[in-house]
C-alpha cells in the first residue's frame, strides 16, 4: 500500500515509517485462524490492530511525521475495506480477512 504525504522529498527514515505502517495494514488483513466454532486473530493480525487502533501513541506519532492525520487514516482506512470497490493495491480476499478480523477486534 502507498501513501501519499505532504512532503516530497522523502529521506531515508520517512520510507521507513511509511512502511512500518504499511505492513500493519497489511498485517491486519491475514487472514483469521479457524477452528470448528470460531475464528480468531493470528498473532500477527491482533498486533498490527492494537498499533493502528489501540491507545498507544506510536502510531500517532509516527502519522504525524508523515502528515496524516490518526483520526482521518482509521476512518479512511476501515472505510475502504468495508466499501465494495474495486482496489488495486487490495483484493477482495483481504478486504474480507481485514472485516473479519476488525469485527473480532473492536471493542464491544
Amino acid at each position: 500500500m502507498y501513501f501519499q504525504t505532504a512532503k516530497e522529498d522523502y529521506d531515508p527514515s520517512m520510507k521507513l515509517i511509511s512502511a512500518v505502517i504499511a505492513l500493519a495494514v497489511a498485517d491486519c488483513c491475514d487472514p483469521p485462524l479457524k477452528d470448528k466454532k470460531h475464528c480468531t486473530l493470528t498473532d500477527k493480525a491482533l498486533d498490527a490492530f492494537r498499533f493502528l487502533f489501540g491507545k498507544n501513541k506510536y502510531c500517532q506519532i509516527y502519522l504525524e511525521l508523515l502528515d496524516i492525520d490518526l483520526d482521518s487514516f482509521r476512518i479512511h482506512l476501515v472505510s475502504t475495506m468495508y466499501v465494495d470497490k474495486q482496489s488495486q493495491d487490495i483484493t477482495d480476499q483481504k478486504k474480507r480477512c481485514f472485516r473479519m478480523n476488525h469485527a473480532r477486534f473492536a471493542p464491544k
